[in-house]
């Protein structure tokens, strides 16, 4: 790039050597269209200024242009806006120190007519095609829709094997063309004025050329312009401009179809970061009054619709392009979007679902469970069509491929079953930084109702023993939860595994129990916290000091804002003295509310 502006120059100044000894022209980082030059003779051109651009002849009007503001030294001109620049005022105020670097190079309208005028006698002393100015100088006018104004509007989320339901996103998108935008600060006169007076220039003097490319062939500069657009996404995603980032890399993928892959992989994390950016509220630079068209609708899809519909469609879109010879990162895409919707941190289960991401079992689970767990969430009815026709032959397809599938104990094959939830049974496990706290936690009975309505649903017959809900003629169930108390005494609860001691309940209160409820199977369901956001935080370690045993949850929400816990159950087989069923769950109470329990405890409880 900076070898083709330079050769571009010296067809421009071939009659002025004395002129091109003292200019330096450089290609510039930067995503946005633009160029400008210093008064000690430096020209920069960006590449997003490339990315925009058909040929050299249409580059060649905008090096001519920067090189007679050089020549014509109008930075000495502009001192009085440099000066405005420094003392922080008027339209510079909101101006990032990249982009206040640039704005001491520019100038008023009249300095830049003047330009346009003057570089048309170096451009017309050339061979280069005139046609490419008004060409060039028409991409300037449509820089804000993107590389293309092109109606995609439900555009990445409709792929060759799955379409979106009508009406998923906002009806309200209309493509508009943004017609607040002002003049009072652009230092460029309006494109159609330049338009007319390059070609009112242009009719009174005689031109015989025709080239369109000179220093390069239309192959390379075509080569140049990729890698120039492919770097302007890469810099629109690190200065926070998803929106045009995605629309370009859609716009990108159709004309590349050989690297789709990185295409997609661009849009997914573009997406995901947005989600995550507005879950924390950060304050994205890119604002509507930058574009139109359907750059605008992507946006508006992006920063104002329903983020959990983005989380949405972003899962969805991981969804779709994961396949068995997909690259790790759209495997990883899928498990962050999980992440994403329960909004945990909980860093052990993540650690967790990706170490156990390569086997069957689990490829087959997030086929059959990630859908319907974001139709959940939403509670829409958006998917009763389309996506559980999809989603039916997805799973079957894979179930049926997989040998590996055993077959092993279900809540659901149960007659019945007692949930069990003592007050007074705790389990010391300070040396692997559990202790405790159902007892103490504050939403336990919330634990327990949601408990209750998830059961309903799974059509299951039980009954919950909760101590702190008994009243003063509750005293057979009393004696049934402490029978049951000194009956799970036996297990090695913490080691998840069976016991050699004597039984410390009769089999006789066993027996009876079991003919009370009709059943055989208690579930002891609880939580029990880490004592830490992260099991290294200072303050778990201090605290241990002077707590002797167990750590009130109390102090948990005094010192501890966003901490991490788990969720467990154990089924026991009262009949066979064993336990034939457990599982824990990570957790992060970052959004402590019913819904949360809710999709914990559904995941929990998932066969």
């Amino acid at each position: 790039y900076t070898k083709l502006i330079n050769g571009i120059a010296d067809e421009l100044l071939r009659d002025l050597p004395e002129i091109r000894t003292k200019i330096h022209l450089y290609a510039y980082k930067a995503p946005y269209v633009n160029a400008f030059s210093t008064d000690q003779g430096d020209i920069f051109f960006t590449a997003g200024l490339l990315a925009y651009l058909d040929n050299e002849a249409e580059l060649a009007f905008v090096v001519g242009h920067e090189i007679v503001h050089y020549i014509k030294q109008h930075n000495e001109k502009g001192f009085s806006e440099r000066i405005k620049i420094a003392r922080g005022k008027d339209q510079y105020t909101d101006l990032t120190v990249d982009q206040s670097w640039e704005a001491e190079h520019l100038f008023s309208q009249s300095l830049e007519q003047e330009a346009d005028i003057q570089a048309l006698d170096l451009y017309l002393k050339t061979t280069y095609d005139t046609s490419a100015i008004f060409t060039g100088l028409s991409k300037l006018k449509t820089a804000d829709l993107g590389y293309k104004d092109t109606a995609i509007e439900e555009y990445i989320y409709n792929l060759a094997d799955f379409a979106l339901p009508e009406g998923f996103l906002p009806d309200s998108l209309k493509i508009k063309r943004n017609t607040k935008r002002t003049e009072k600060y652009n230092t460029h006169p309006e494109v159609e004025m330049r338009l007319a007076y390059c070609k009112d220039t242009i009719a009174s003097r005689n031109s015989l050329g025709s080239d369109v490319f000179k220093n390069i062939n239309a192959r390379n500069f075509e080569k140049l312009k990729y890698l120039a657009r492919k770097e302007q996404l890469l810099m629109l995603f690190d200065n926070h401009y998803y929106a045009k980032g995605i629309y370009n890399a859609y716009l990108m993928r159709l004309r590349d179809p050989g690297n789709e892959e990185w295409y997609n992989k661009y849009i997914s994390l573009a997406m995901v970061t947005v989600s995550e950016l507005r879950v924390i509220n950060y304050d994205i630079p890119e604002k509507s009054a930058e574009y139109s068209g359907s750059l605008f609708n992507v946006w508006y899809t992006l920063y104002k619709g329903q983020n959990l519909n983005n989380i949405l469609l972003t899962s969805i879109h991981s969804f779709n392009t994961f396949k068995e010879s997909s690259t790790d990162y759209n495997k990883e895409m899928v498990i962050r979007s999980l992440d994403l919707l329960v909004s945990s941190e909980s860093k052990t289960w993540k650690q967790s679902v990706k170490n156990q991401f390569d086997s069957a079992k689990t490829r087959n689970a997030v086929t059959k469970e990630l859908l319907p767990m974001l139709k959940g969430i939403t509670e829409t009815d958006l998917f009763t069509s389309e996506f559980n026709q999809y989603l039916q032959k997805n799973s079957d397809e894979k179930i049926a491929n997989d040998d590996t599938t055993t077959h092993s104990f279900s809540l659901t094959e149960l007659k019945n079953i007692v949930i069990y939830n003592p007050y007074y049974v705790r389990i010391d496990e300070r040396t692997q930084g559990y202790i405790d706290y159902s007892a103490t936690y504050a939403n336990e009975q919330n634990l327990l109702q949601t408990l209750d309505d998830i059961l309903v649903r799974k059509s299951l017959d039980y009954s919950i023993l909760d101590v702190r809900n008994l009243k003063s003629d509750d005293g057979d169930k009393f004696d049934d939860i402490s029978t049951l108390g000194n009956y799970i005494s036996r297990f090695d609860i913490r080691k998840f595994k069976n016991n050699e001691e004597i039984l410390t309940a009769s089999q006789d209160k066993l027996d009876s129990i079991r003919a009370k409820y009709q059943t055989d199977y208690v579930m002891w369901i609880g939580a029990r916290s880490y004592k830490g956001t992260s099991r290294g935080f200072k303050w778990s370690l201090l605290l241990s000091l002077y707590v002797p045993n167990y750590l009130p949850y109390g102090v948990l929400k005094l010192f501890l804002k966003d901490h991490e816990y788990q969720l467990f159950y154990i089924v026991f087989d009262l009949k066979n003295n064993k336990i034939v069923k457990k599982k824990a769950l990570e957790c992060n109470e970052s959004l402590d509310n019913k819904n949360l329990t809710t999709i914990y405890l559904n995941k929990l409880l998932e066969d």
